[in-house]
């Protein structure tokens, strides 16, 4: 949220502008409305993994799930009833401006899990702001990071998104790489902060100042004249998995910072989770701002009352939660709101609106950004839920003892985080493996084989393995694999993905995805491999001769892909079926059948590879 001048630390920022929820439904007959399509997506997505292989499995996703979808509305906008069509694969949506009778229309389709209104947002004008005092108050050096600087850790190659009013142009830390500047709206394609007060790059100034030597890069949320609306929002998010559109870079950020909420207090918005858990699951800790609404319970807002967000409340330099600060519990599901707070009352800034005091949890929120960058840069190979973990647990109690609704976990305390995630074990195992399609009859499918290394200061012991096989691309039901210790850090892998489940997949290449976790419950990355699915079923041929009453059969079978799973025959006799009999799938096999002779009968023979390819062939018996 927007914070305001000291004197007015209670006004919202970013609020939501009445009456618009309804627009569909009220809207006049020949106008079109704004909307955002809900598409009910096909798979869950994979609980760890890479920001742009993650970024490539949404795309996945989303290509297929609305495809049926898009060919409708393509057709609806050569006939003028909807318009500006554009997927939101982050969350499996599609935005588009429509007339109320499609927007009904699609409201009744099978494949669509709700129709939202496309919701304007805007920021609310500041009052100014307090002019800084020669003593005015440090909150970083309240937080403990000078502690980490004098140890050489200063966040230096951590990026970090600042998503806000924009970012004005020759901040210092402001990254040149493709992709670190973002403006969904079009509007500047270089870095510009709109807010006459630069809110945006105030927030940066704030991280910065506990994180000296990290990058920033920037997504405007807000256009010019201080709007948006919720697509608007759900693009950024798409920008902050894969900022440069290639999803084979590692240029995603390892946290975002985000400074404005939905204006809805105490409303249960859900409009962005799925966007903060896909951030989450790629490593990136979401940090927001817990709100200006207090001091009413349950003011807390979205998204930060996301479930996988980092809500950030604010306290005063007396260690006093704010008056104006968002207060718990969770408007969703009674949770403990905020996460943990920090300083945010009376924070100097020399932003482009010159040396001031300002206050408002928009900059408590920073100091938290800041203190996750520094643990990044001090622990890379800890987790977000490991930093944030230890973030909460290190924040000093306040108020009421344990977490409570008004400051959650405490106030920030990133030098006792630091300390409690060093030496211990935080990175889950690296996996390396490798597929094959089974030659064993007996035990059909891909198996898998390959090895798992601790490298988070564990051991091998109670590290545990699982696979997910890709449905066109996108990952479906984990299989558990068996892991044994080779030695202190090293587990062998092994594992069959049965023949149901390769069975599932289409022709073409596939992903399987496989990861590992130590016993302290530590995952590791995800590790992808590709894998070719051949359609083309099994060749064979039957043959055989007479011999008065007896037949002798000879089954040849060619099967070049995942492997025979199976092999049936039956003699059908004067018409009449006999039950199918199993045999063993091997390349050759001889029957002996018993068939008096001068009775009419064919040989029919059926088989099956692993993938779900059959053939049928067979032969008519002499006589």
């Amino acid at each position: 949220m927007r914070a305001l001048a000291a004197a007015l630390p209670a006004a919202l920022a970013c609020v939501l502008a009445t009456g618009l929820a309804a627009a569909p439904a009220t809207a006049s007959r020949g106008r079109d409305v704004a909307v955002i399509v809900h598409v009910r997506p096909s798979a869950e997505l994979p609980r760890t993994a890479r920001p742009g292989q993650l970024a490539l499995l949404l795309r996945t996703r989303a290509r297929r799930d609305q495809s049926g979808l898009m060919r409708v509305l393509r057709a609806a906008v050569s006939r003028g009833d909807a318009r500006a069509v554009q997927s939101l694969w982050i969350d499996d949506s599609i935005a588009l401006r429509a007339r109320p009778a499609l927007v009904a229309q699609l409201r009744r389709r099978a494949d669509v899990l709700a129709v939202e209104p496309d919701r304007p947002l805007r920021i609310e004008p500041a009052t100014g702001a307090v002019a800084a005092a020669a003593t005015a108050f440090a909150p970083v050096t309240a937080t403990g990071a000078p502690t980490l600087w004098a140890q050489g850790q200063t966040g230096r190659n951590v990026v970090v998104a600042v998503l806000d009013t924009g970012l004005m142009p020759g901040f210092p830390q402001l990254a040149t790489a493709p992709g670190s500047w973002f403006d969904p709206y079009e509007q500047h394609d270089k870095p510009f902060d709109e807010d006459s007060r630069g809110h945006g790059t105030e927030v940066a100034e704030i991280v910065t100042s506990m994180a000296p030597d990290v990058r920033i890069i920037a997504a405007r949320v807000f256009s010019d004249g201080g709007r948006s609306t919720t697509s608007a929002v759900h693009r950024v998010f798409e920008w902050v998995l894969d900022p440069d559109g290639n999803p084979k870079t590692d240029d995603a950020p390892s946290v975002i910072n985000g400074s404005w909420d939905d204006g809805e207090p105490g409303r249960c918005e859900k409009e962005f989770d799925s966007d903060i858990a896909a951030l989450r699951a790629a490593g990136i800790v979401p940090v927001f701002a817990a709100g200006n609404a207090g001091p009413a319970a349950s003011s807390g807002a979205s998204p930060a009352s996301a479930p996988s967000a980092v809500a950030v409340g604010s306290v005063t330099e007396a260690d006093v939660v704010s008056a104006f600060s968002g207060r718990g519990p969770s408007p969703c599901g009674n949770a403990i709101y905020p996460t943990l707070a920090a300083y945010g009352e009376g924070i100097p800034i020399s932003g482009p609106g010159g040396s001031a005091l300002v206050s408002g949890t928009s900059f408590a929120a920073p100091q938290v950004t800041g203190a996750v960058a520094l643990l990044a840069g001090m622990f890379p190979g800890a987790t977000p839920d490991a930093i944030v973990d230890a973030l909460v647990r290190g924040a000093r109690d306040v108020g009421t003892p344990g977490s409570d609704s008004e400051t959650g976990a405490g106030i920030l305390d990133v030098a006792k985080a630091a300390t409690l995630l060093a030496g211990a074990d935080h990175a889950g195992p690296r996996v390396t493996i490798n597929a094959r399609w089974s030659q064993d009859s007996a035990h059909p499918g891909l198996v898998l084989f390959g090895r798992a290394h601790e490298q988070g200061g564990g051991t091998s012991a109670g590290v545990a393995a699982e696979a997910f096989i890709g449905l066109r691309g996108v990952p479906v039901s984990p299989t558990p694999l068996t892991v044994a210790p080779i030695d202190g850090t090293d587990s062998k892998v092994t594992g069959l993905i049965v023949p149901r489940e390769v069975r599932r997949l289409e022709d073409g290449r596939h992903s399987l995805f496989v990861r590992a976790r130590d016993a302290s419950g530590n995952w590791g990355a995800v590790r992808l491999i590709a894998l070719p699915v051949d359609r083309q079923p099994p060749a064979v041929r039957a043959s055989g001769r007479r011999h008065g009453d007896l037949v002798s059969a000879t089954l040849l079978l060619r099967e070049r892909g995942s492997g025979l799973a199976l092999l049936r025959y039956r003699v059908e006799v004067g018409g009449r079926p006999g039950r199918w009999r199993s045999l063993k799938p091997v390349a050759q096999t001889h029957l002996t059948l018993h068939v008096t002779r001068g009775r009419h009968a064919i040989l029919r023979v059926r088989a099956e590879d692993v993938a779900g390819n059959e053939s049928l062939s067979g032969f008519t018996i002499p006589r």
